[in-house]
């Protein structure tokens, strides 16, 4: 009995860590384009290559001397957003990361501060997971990745 309620439990833990069926990342480099990181971060940027992992992950990046920013695009799962972000958060504070929650920001949404210089900013949007991080003068800067998640999430469905 116990043997198979263990693999029953499995089972399910292993059907909700899947992204839904159709999920495929949208093209990170058209969620933050040139454009934003113009408005948000001032002109001479230049885009890095963009990255696939599957058809449930993308990212994109921007760069200019040691300033960078990045968004990644990745399936929840399940489908879920929001679920897949409270998780994200949980295991953010477990790990003893202070965490600034921003609310209004896409579906739900997250800065997960990683040490003195170092932040990243977890949010959800429909069924995707997004992480953004914006690097200036080798600090992190918060602000500028609201700014950034505001316009992937507004184009995110």
């Amino acid at each position: 009995m116990r043997t198979a309620l263990a693999v029953a439990v499995g089972l399910v833990a292993a059907v909700s860590m899947v992204p839904a069926a159709d999920a495929k990342a949208p093209e990170a480099c058209s969620t933050l384009t040139q454009a934003d990181v113009d408005a948000a971060l001032g002109a001479g940027f230049t885009p890095l290559p963009q990255a696939r992992g599957g058809s449930d992950y993308s990212a994109c990046g921007y760069q200019k001397g040691r300033d960078t920013a990045a968004v990644t695009i990745l399936g929840a799962p399940g489908g879920n957003g929001v679920e897949a972000n409270t998780g994200r958060e949980e295991r953010q504070r477990a790990a003893g990361h202070a965490i600034t929650p921003l609310p209004g920001l896409c579906d739900r949404a997250f800065l997960a501060n990683l040490g003195p210089t170092a932040s990243i900013l977890m949010a959800a949007k429909g069924a995707w997971q997004v992480d953004v991080q914006v690097t200036i003068s080798g600090k992190s800067s918060p602000e500028a990745a609201r700014k950034l998640a505001r316009s992937v999430c507004g184009r995110l469905r």
